[in-house]
Parts: structure tokens; C-alpha cells; sequence
């Protein structure tokens, strides 16, 4: 079980601050980048868009994390239970949930999709989604895999099952911890499409860390689920 982590309330409003910097320095680049390609006529490159966006947000991110736990007198390894004797355990009841996730989380996209086009509201592919599968530059494809499958999960499980979900819990509030959460996630992938299974998604990783206190759990999950599209394209298989 995932003990109480007595996360002081100034230094989770820096570290939120902080990230929501991160997206504010993200979406100010975005829009000069943007305006100085058209200017000139020219489409801005999806490849770059993304990286300018993914390096503002996790650029300001994990250093924000790293000076929230030390602020604590923790190290990254002690203060998400990375260092427990069960680690092997909580990695195989990652993969088991990916396993099991990652079907319901496919099918769910196809349902909202299907429904969204039946409206007349059609959702486009997630954006790192969409360019993996469109292009065809191995360096491109590597930057989005290490983004994707390797800092992405880390970053977002220390955030929002690391921090924000044992922070509103032990001020008393489970319910909203284990749901605002799962919601907070799907909301800021900004896909109307993937929000639903997202946020199940989201809902299943806050119960395994809540039963296992290790965020190896969660984010082995996360890693596998994010996985899926690199599998799916050696294989053949149109994600979009």
C-alpha cells in the first residue's frame, strides 16, 4: 500500500507553477516558430513543432521534480518507493495491467471515434500518433520513441500518481485524488478522442500505485501502453 507522503503544500504549488510555465514557454514557441515559417510562406515541420514542444514542457518539468523531492530530504528513488523489495513484483503487475489495459484502451478509442464521426465531430490521431505513423525519418521516429516510451512515462507518473494523486488524498479527499487525477490526465493530452480511454487509463495506474507504493508499477504500465504504436507499426498496423 501506498504510505502517506506528507507532500508540503508550498512546494507542490512551485512545482505546478513551474510545469504550468513549462507549457506556457511551449505554447509561446510553438507560436513564434509558427508565425515565422508562415511569414515566409512555408508549413512549420510537424517533427519540429513537437520537439520544441516536448523539450519546453519536460525541459522545465524534471528539474522542477528533481528540486521538489530533494526539497523534501528525499532522493527520486525513496520518495516514489523505487527502492522497495518488491521491485521485480511491481514491474510484472505493470506489464500485467498493460496487458490487460491496452485492449480495453484500443477498443474504447475506436467506440469514442466511431461515435464522434457518427456526430459529425470526427478526432484526429494524437499528434506524436499521427507523425510516427506518417513519417519516415528514423531520426524523427527515435526522438518520438525515447520521448514517447522512455521520459514521457517517467515524467507523468512522478507528477500525477507521484505527487498530485497521494497530495489530494492525504488532505483527506481520496475519491477526488484517485478521479480528478485520472481526468486531469486524459484532459491534457488534448485529444477529445483519447480522453475516455486515457483517463481509465489514468484511473487504473493511481489503484497500482495505491496498492504497490512503488511508481515502478504505473510506470512500466505506462511504458507498454505507450509502446503499442512502435509495435503496431512494425507490424503493420494502421493505428490511425
Amino acid at each position: 500500500m501506498l504510505p502517506p507522503k506528507h507532500w508540503q503544500p508550498d512546494r507542490v504549488l512551485r512545482l505546478f507553477f513551474s510545469i504550468l510555465f513549462g507549457f506556457g514557454a511551449g505554447g509561446l514557441l510553438f507560436q513564434s516558430v509558427d508565425l515565422i515559417y508562415r511569414r515566409n510562406g512555408i508549413e512549420p515541420p510537424q517533427a519540429l513543432m513537437l520537439c520544441l514542444g516536448s523539450l519546453a514542457l519536460h525541459g522545465v518539468a524534471i528539474p522542477a521534480l528533481a528540486w521538489f523531492v530533494w526539497g523534501h530530504g528525499y532522493t527520486l528513488a525513496s520518495a516514489f518507493g523505487l527502492l522497495g523489495s518488491r521491485r521485480w513484483r511491481a514491474i510484472l503487475l505493470g506489464a500485467l495491467l498493460a496487458a490487460g489495459m491496452l485492449p480495453l484502451g484500443y477498443a474504447l478509442l475506436s467506440a469514442v471515434r466511431a461515435a464522434l464521426d457518427a456526430v459529425g465531430y470526427p478526432a484526429d490521431a494524437q499528434e506524436h500518433v499521427h507523425l510516427l505513423l506518417e513519417s519516415k525519418s528514423l531520426l524523427v521516429r527515435g526522438y518520438i520513441f525515447t520521448f514517447s516510451v522512455i521520459i514521457a512515462p517517467w515524467v507523468e507518473e512522478a507528477i500525477f500518481r507521484g505527487v498530485l494523486y497521494p497530495f489530494i488524498r492525504d488532505l483527506g479527499y481520496p475519491r477526488f485524488a484517485f478521479w480528478g487525477t485520472a481526468i486531469l490526465f486524459g484532459l491534457v493530452h488534448m485529444n477529445r478522442a483519447a480522453f475516455l480511454p486515457l483517463t481509465v487509463f489514468g484511473l487504473s495506474l493511481a489503484w497500482l500505485y495505491q496498492r504497490t507504493g512503488n511508481l515502478l508499477a504505473p510506470v512500466t504500465a505506462h511504458v507498454l501502453f505507450n509502446l503499442a504504436p512502435f509495435v503496431a507499426l512494425a507490424a503493420g498496423t494502421d493505428l490511425k
